[in-house]
């Protein structure tokens, strides 16, 4: 499972990258940065990508982990 350090107000925590929220998804820092994610240029073809925007990036930190090996 992957998991994203992100923000709300003056809240962090680890959020995870699970795909139930979507295969694409985005953790933009800012409204600046969400808006160029969804401003259309990922909508060309040959292959088209459909983001999911999340919460804004606390930190530039993920997390990996293999259940399997913990």
């Amino acid at each position: 499972m992957a998991c994203v350090c992100v923000r709300s107000n003056s809240r962090q925590w680890l959020e995870p990258a699970d795909t139930r929220y979507g295969i694409w998804q985005a953790f933009p820092r800012d409204d600046q940065a969400a808006a160029i994610i969804q401003d259309g240029r990922w909508t060309y073809p040959p292959s088209p990508v459909d983001w999911v925007i999340r919460p804004h990036l606390a930190k530039p930190l993920g997390i990996r982990r293999s259940p399997a090996n913990t």
